[in-house]
């Protein structure tokens, strides 16, 4: 049987209005955030007075975006600048006439299933499956149990905007809705080549997407009071992956060893980042050199409530290592 390959004729959809659509291909670190500007004044210009709603999808968008170069290989992590040697695409539509956001994006490489089977061993191949969409769930859990979570939240939000996700990869296919929160698996009759995600965001009400994130613990570290030196992120932008966060966080390693200064985090200027990005300067900085050390030496400023929500959690789960 052969394999089965998607392109943009075959979606639903695929009938555009260009004026409401966003598509770029993804092959390096620098092309999800080539047409930033354009996907921002698609949304700014059909969805208005909902900032939360917003945040939340350009969040969403590049979360899975990211995973088209994290895992379209199947290679090891990298530390370095990624590319994958097929393409990814992604397609952004907004639908005036239902106020939705369609989103699809699809990679070539190895598939969820395939991806996790090594790590996830005990696991049946449906269960998997199921199990990507929890917290924590990656093949990296040896180096870094923390990781995982992308795909988790953005099932929470979606489901939040009473939207659905429907996820082709390998030999299965599994949708969430409000009908499925759960999640409903499906066996295709002709597996796919990598992972194609359809998502579905509901436009129609402002959402709190803080709950998602928040947690009210460790105010230390967001005190302005104490004198710090100031590491500014904006000027490391776009806060997209893991890897921009391993730079600031060598920058941060580098700066403790050789002075006893306190280091905030200043984070004027910056409207979004994504999980995978603040994980390396809070959770995996936090297990690198302790957390005692990590709250000694670490502060964070000017971040907006849904991010501050952000750094929250993942400060709670730093200090439960």
């Amino acid at each position: 049987m052969g394999r089965k390959t998607r392109s943009f004729v075959d979606l639903s959809y695929s009938t555009k209005n260009d004026n409401n659509v966003v598509e770029t291909s993804i092959s390096n670190d620098d092309d999800p955030f080539l047409s930033e500007d354009k996907l921002k004044e698609l949304l700014e210009e059909n969805i208005e007075g909902k900032p939360n709603l917003l945040l939340g999808i350009l969040i969403g968008i590049n979360e899975v975006v990211d995973n088209i170069l994290e895992h379209s290989d199947g290679e090891e992590f990298k530390e370095g600048d990624r590319t994958v040697s097929k393409a990814g695409v992604v397609s952004i539509e907004y639908c005036d006439s239902t106020n939705h956001l369609m989103v699809t994006i699809w990679d070539f490489g190895k598939g969820i299933v395939n991806t996790l089977s090594q790590e996830y061993d005990t696991l049946s191949r449906e269960e998997i499956l199921c199990k990507a969409f929890d917290l924590n769930v990656t093949r990296h859990r040896k180096i870094w149990d923390s990781r995982g979570n992308g795909l988790a939240k953005i099932k929470e939000f979606v489901l939040k905007s009473k939207g659905s996700i429907i996820c082709e990869t390998n030999e299965f296919k599994i949708t969430f809705s409000p009908l499925y929160p759960n999640g409903y698996l499906e066996k295709i009759y002709e597996p796919v080549d990598g992972t194609h995600f359809e998502i579905k965001i509901g436009c129609e009400y402002e959402i709190d997407i803080y709950p998602i994130f928040d947690t009210d613990v460790f105010e230390d570290f967001f005190d302005l009071e104490e004198e710090a030196f100031p590491l500014q992120i904006k000027d490391f932008i776009p806060l997209n992956s893991h890897q921009v966060g391993i730079k600031i966080k060598n920058i941060i390693l580098d700066k403790i060893e050789k002075s006893s200064e306190l280091i905030r985090l200043d984070f004027d200027g910056v409207e979004i980042f994504t999980d995978s990005f603040i994980q390396q300067v809070t959770t995996i900085l936090s297990e690198e050199i302790g957390f005692e050390l990590f709250q000694e030496k670490i502060r964070f400023s000017n971040l907006n409530k849904v991010l501050e929500g952000m750094v929250k959690e993942k400060i709670y789960i730093a200090s439960e290592k």
